[in-house]
């Protein structure tokens, strides 16, 4: 808990994972909406890769064969004459592992951003005006990586899946990427902002 009286903690561990449940009732509509819509976001990202690991082996294949196919009738429908499918066929098993990773980078990728998100909100709701953006930034991270390495072992009990570092370190590096980009689109549209503050107080 966190007390109004005392001087807010700028640890990592003082910013919260949840706002207290007097904050939340003393809110306006939009805060509220916004810490709901944000939370709800991280819970669907961190359920839809649970899920997508529960897949068995043959059903992962086949969902990633079908996306690569798919991709390579896509691309092979801009020229002249299509592949034949023995080469599509082909082409689509040579790129189904750089798919998957891509895919991996890209799912943590938007569950860091929705975490970034969602503690920016806390963070916001609480007032913690003192805390530094890179503990939000550090704490999203650790909790991606953490739940990175959760789900390569729950992999692990999954039948023809398998538990990787590698895969782990793919993940990681794609919240990290996810974080930039949050944070870069956040200091964008705050310099944007205080452009537009500034030019109504110069008019």
């Amino acid at each position: 808990m966190w007390s109004s009286k005392k001087k807010a903690d700028t640890s990592i561990q003082g910013l919260p994972f949840y706002i207290r449940k007097d904050t939340f009732l003393k809110a306006d509509g939009k805060w509220k909406a916004t810490y709901i819509l944000s939370a709800f976001l991280v819970i669907a990202m961190l359920c839809m890769i649970f899920c997508f690991s529960a897949a068995d082996a043959t059903h992962s294949s086949h969902l990633s064969e079908g996306v690569c196919i798919r991709l390579v009738r896509e691309v092979s429908s801009v020229f002249p004459e299509q592949f034949p499918k023995e080469r599509m066929l082909k082409i689509a098993a040579i790129i189904e592992l750089p798919i998957r990773k891509c895919a991996h980078f890209s799912e943590y990728a938007v569950l860091s951003i929705t975490i970034n998100l969602y503690l920016w909100v806390c963070f916001r709701m609480e007032r913690l005006l003192e805390a530094k953006k890179w503990k939000i930034f550090l704490k999203a991270e650790v909790f991606c990586a953490l739940y990175a390495c959760s789900d390569e072992l729950h992999q692990y009990f999954v039948p023809g899946r398998s538990c990787r570092f590698f895969d782990v370190c793919v993940d990681s590096t794609g919240a990290f990427f996810g974080a930039l980009l949050f944070w870069g689109m956040y200091s964008c549209l705050s310099k944007r902002k205080r452009q537009e503050i500034f030019r109504v107080d110069g008019c």
